[in-house]
């Protein structure tokens, strides 16, 4: 049976094709708005079931509800099939390059007559006079960006790991179990080659393993034991060792299965922190177990779930948002948060609906007209405001100045030489209204290095005048990562986390923050979100650097 996430890879794919001919931006617009809908809230819903909620869905235009209805009950589309005798699948793939969209792919795919990754390459290398359209400056960053894309072609991010075990749990029927997810994930190095997720299965006399490589590779533990097997998958293998070494002195036997005492009666266990105790050794979280830096593990300065006051990075339909504001302080509330700051993008970034000086001032008064209810979540006016090419901000300082958490970002110009970037950052850090820099380092996982700069420079003038750095929580973000995270640290700087939310579940990717953090050992008292509300204001108004 098809589902969702099938039926909304072909309106993707359909969308790319039609860009890539240079067909009416709105027909384009409406398959990949299609595509975003059904990704976004319909992934696992299959066959009637997932047409009858479409059909439900407003926005979707007939043509396209029929092409849906195609999909799911023939797991196709003819249109889709048309586009791809016209323009070879290959082609799709040069997209995987930094900075190349679909009409430049299909220009390479013309102009050059190849349609596969290795082969772009080998004509760059190779070719010995000058490429149609292609300059030697253009020539060197798809060179650069084949490479980077080549290196990174089996690594998984987060959402493809979570995606193919909930795919699997919901086809199981497993969804109401104990699971969770082991390995590199859980000890929040999100970037992987391979997952394994742990189930708890009592009905079973001893553990069984599963493999599958569909869509990722993925290894499934069925196990009565939970614990053991959980600690066993997650490693690495040295810690293991190690507490198992502890164990045995103490008259244990613990392997990847099961904890046994000296007799070999099995023992259960409730929690890893009861195999740590039993073993008379200092816990680590998941996070820190392969870390070099874990004995400066305090428990009450590490940061938890339950710690998050609020968000400091989120988008709604004033710019490239799907969530109205009411919609984000809904959610915020039942969230518990005391906090979450609007900041939609500015006039600068056109294609995501920046706003203009007015349309800032308008958004306040929506602000200002649910804040005076006094009810659930404080929303906060700020804005993801544009630094430009020579470190300027793209924002009028009269509104700059009124806003509770104006905080900066690049968007542009992106291949500046290293002292040319650090100097625009620096003088965006020094305008005495921002309040911070959101993705420092510009890096996109798997698509986009960081940009050439002194990050190092960058962390101390973030001190020196007092502004906050973020660690942003998208899964294709993950910026700033541990390493840089850890330099913060070292001289005393302060951080916020921001989940980049454009949806309502993207709220939740709080928790991949929390992970960074929390596997740098960075204490909470000095990253933003664990302030209350009162601590909050007080510590916005003393980051305006005068």
């Amino acid at each position: 049976m098809t589902t969702g996430l099938k039926v909304s890879r072909i309106l993707e794919k359909i969308a790319l094709y039609l860009e890539m001919k240079g067909e009416n931006p709105f027909k384009i617009r409406a398959y990949q708005k299609a595509s975003g809908v059904i990704s976004n809230d319909y992934s696992f819903y299959e066959g009637d079931e997932l047409l009858h909620q479409i059909k439900s869905t407003p926005g979707i235009g007939e043509k396209i509800y029929l092409l849906i209805s195609e999909a799911i009950h023939t797991g196709k589309s003819l249109l889709l099939e048309k586009l791809e005798e016209e323009i070879n699948p290959g082609v799709l793939s040069f997209l995987k390059i930094p900075g190349v969209g679909p009409r430049t792919a299909y220009n390479l795919y013309k102009n050059l007559y190849c349609y596969d990754l290795k082969t772009l390459k080998h004509i760059l290398l190779t070719f010995p006079e000058p490429l149609p359209g292609i300059s030697e400056n253009l020539r060197k960053k798809l060179l650069a960006g084949i490479e980077l894309v080549l290196n990174s072609e089996q690594l998984l991010l987060p959402l493809d790991i979570e995606t193919a075990v909930y795919n699997y749990l919901h086809k199981m029927s497993l969804d109401t179990s104990r699971f969770e997810i082991a390995g590199d994930f859980r000890r929040g190095e999100f970037v992987s080659r391979s997952a394994t997720i742990i189930i708890e299965d009592l009905t079973r006399p001893e553990t069984e393993y599963l493999e599958f490589d569909n869509p990722i590779p993925l290894r499934v533990v069925l196990t009565p034991s939970f614990i053991p097997s959980l600690f066993f998958h997650t490693g690495p293998e040295d810690e293991y060792e190690r507490v198992k070494d502890k164990l045995l002195t103490r008259g244990f036997n613990l392997t990847s299965n099961e904890l046994y005492s000296k007799s070999g009666r099995k023992i259960p266990l409730e929690s890893e922190e009861e195999l740590y105790n039993l073993a008379e050794t200092c816990y680590y979280p998941p996070e820190l177990r392969s870390v070099s830096w874990r004995n400066e593990y305090q428990k009450d300065l590490l940061i938890d779930l339950p710690d998050i006051k609020g968000d400091f990075q989120t988008h709604s339909t004033w710019s490239d948002g799907a969530q109205s504001i009411k919609e984000i302080h809904k959610i915020a509330s039942r969230l518990g948060y005391e906090y979450i700051a609007i900041t939609d993008h500015s006039k600068s970034l056109k294609i995501a609906g920046g706003l203009n000086e007015d349309e800032f001032l308008e958004l306040k008064k929506e602000i200002d007209s649910i804040n005076s209810k006094n009810q659930g979540t404080y929303l906060l006016w700020g804005g993801e405001i544009d630094i430009l090419k020579d470190g300027s901000l793209d924002l009028e300082e009269n509104i700059l100045k009124l806003m509770d958490w104006p905080i900066g970002a690049i968007h542009s110009n992106f291949s500046m030489d290293k002292d040319k970037m650090t100097e625009r950052m620096v003088k965006a850090i020094r305008n005495p209204y921002l309040k911070g820099i959101v993705h420092p380092t510009g890096r996109i996982l798997k698509e986009r290095l960081p940009y050439q700069l002194d990050i190092d420079f960058i962390i101390k003038e973030a001190v020196k005048y007092n502004k906050y750095l973020e660690v942003n929580s998208q899964p294709f973000r993950l910026d700033l990562d541990v390493d840089d995270i850890r330099k913060v640290k070292a001289v005393k700087g302060k951080v916020f986390l921001g989940t980049d939310a454009h949806s309502p579940l993207e709220l939740n990717y709080i928790r991949y923050g929390i992970a960074l953090l929390k596997k740098s050992c960075f204490p909470k008292h000095d990253i933003l979100n664990t302030y209350n509300l009162k601590q909050l204001k007080s510590a916005l108004h003393e980051s305006t650097y005068t």
